[in-house]
């Protein structure tokens, strides 16, 4: 078990055996939730979640589209 601890600035550092396991690089932007009596630290997703549904329109799909 690892330890850290909280600066001044409010900044902990996560012990580089915990990064590279996990595959976390400097600069990465994480998604903080507060969880019982700690937090969970999740790596925020590169793009925001997409349904199938929201891309359907941008090739010009017609729903009435009849084909002669």
């Amino acid at each position: 078990m690892e330890t850290s601890k909280l600066s001044s600035k409010g900044q902990i550092i996560i012990p580089k055996a915990v990064r590279e396991a996990h595959h976390w690089w400097a600069g990465m932007e994480f998604v903080v939730e507060s969880s019982g009596d700690g937090v969970i630290l999740r790596p925020r997703k590169p793009f925001p979640t997409t349904r199938l549904e929201d891309g359907v329109g941008c090739a010009g799909y017609e729903e009435n589209f009849m084909v002669k």
